[in-house]
């Protein structure tokens, strides 16, 4: 918390393991150093993990719930196992 107040050209990264904690934590760094706001990052593991995917081209999208279910269903099937759901 010192080093971003006394330097406003530093940058913050946080990463939680919870959208809740991150949130909170977010909170409690704006409420000590409101200025800051343009200067940190808070994410969770999975959310700074997906960013980094697209921002190199690694993944060009990413597959939502009702896509997933096909997919996982298609594997199951294709693997000749019964689909467990």
């Amino acid at each position: 918390v010192r080093i971003v107040a006394a330097d406003p050209a530093s940058r913050v990264v946080v990463v939680t393991l919870t959208r809740e904690a991150a949130g909170e934590i977010r909170r409690r760094l704006l409420d000590r150093i409101p200025a800051a706001r343009a200067r940190l990052e808070v994410r969770t593991f999975h959310a700074l993990a997906i960013r980094h995917l697209l921002a190199t081209g690694a993944c060009r999208e990413l597959v939502g719930p009702g896509a997933k279910d096909g997919l996982l269903r298609r594997a199951w099937t294709h693997a000749g196992e019964p689909v467990p759901w």
